[in-house]
């Protein structure tokens, strides 16, 4: 498949920040200043945030503030950087199952498959029950021409959070991606069920749609999803495949 769904990755799932008992661990002022860099990622600020974060690894390298800078520049799109420091962090403490998870995810990006599934594996064995990484490790199986591996994994995540939407639209992406419009259909459904503003699954069910002919319906999906996209734009940053663009 295209590499073009590199660029389609990420909704940034924002891991909770978590003190560390070791002796490497933040003293309790530098928490207080990576909740303040938080706050400034979830507020879009993030050149301001690696700048922060940047100070905070001279005076006081850490697990947690290598991965936070991953994070922030992660938003920026440098995954290869990002990557460097999610490895510190995990030099510094490999029982994470996060740091493992963002190093995976950043590779997916950049469509290292094989790298991100084994990152992805490590973080799920430490935290098997995480819905989030199971559904990236999805995204891979299906890039590297493993579709009934996909659908398990995809299915297995919903079976833990059954009430999300994102994840099934993910399954119906794939379900697109195979040919099993019907199937997919059914998804987006769901997904339009669950979060009724979702613009990208409107978007993505009006493709599949248009590839059981039904030309009408689809069209009014595609106009709903433009309609949404236009009144809350943050809407759209939910990837799917080369078939399915939102």
């Amino acid at each position: 498949m295209p590499r073009t769904f590199a660029s389609l990755l990420f909704t940034i799932i924002f891991v909770a920040l978590v003190p560390f008992a070791q002796a490497q661990a933040p003293h309790t002022d530098q928490l207080e200043d990576l909740e303040k860099v938080k706050a400034l990622m979830d507020s879009g600020r993030i050149d301001e945030s690696i700048e922060a974060l940047s100070k905070l690894i001279e005076s006081n390298p850490t697990p947690l503030t290598y991965y936070y800078r991953g994070m922030a520049l992660s938003l920026k799109g440098f995954h290869g950087l990002a990557i460097k420091d999610y490895s510190e962090a995990i030099k510094g403490d490999p029982g994470k199952s996060a740091y493992f998870a963002r190093r995976g995810i950043s590779r997916l990006s950049l469509g290292d498959y094989a790298e991100a599934i084994s990152d992805l594996n490590k973080a799920l064995e430490i935290e098997p029950l995480s819905s989030s990484v199971i559904s990236f490790r999805s995204r891979a199986m299906l890039m590297t021409g493993r579709p009934t591996q996909a659908l398990e994994d995809i299915n297995r995540a919903i079976q833990i959070s059954p009430h999300s939407s994102g994840l099934f639209k993910l399954r119906a992406d794939i379900f697109t991606a195979l040919g099993s419009y019907e199937d997919a259909v059914l998804d987006y459904d769901r997904a339009i069920q669950i979060n009724p503003g979702f613009a990208p699954a409107f978007n993505n069910r009006g493709i599949a749609l248009a590839n059981l002919k039904k030309i009408k319906e689809a069209v009014d999906d595609l106009n709903t999803a433009m309609d949404l996209a236009a009144s809350k734009p943050s809407g759209i940053k939910n990837g799917g495949f080369p078939s399915t663009p939102w």
